[in-house]
């Protein structure tokens, strides 16, 4: 179960920094505020990498045990 976690959120990180990337080119804004997107997509993979990370930590940690 751990190792199918961890592959979800790098896959989560790497697929929301790619389309992060596809909006910025694009220079796609917010409908109402014309507010740019990516940062905010960018925030999310940020926040998946992290996460990736840290159960990545936790499964090397429970292997060493």
């Amino acid at each position: 179960n751990a190792c199918f976690a961890l592959i979800a959120w790098a896959l989560r990180a790497w697929k929301s920094f790619e389309r992060a990337i596809e909006i910025l080119e694009a220079n796609e804004v917010s409908a109402t505020l014309a507010i740019p997107v990516y940062p905010f997509v960018f925030l999310v993979a940020l926040g998946a990498a992290v996460m990736f990370l840290e159960m990545l930590k936790d499964l090397i940690q429970r292997i060493k045990r």
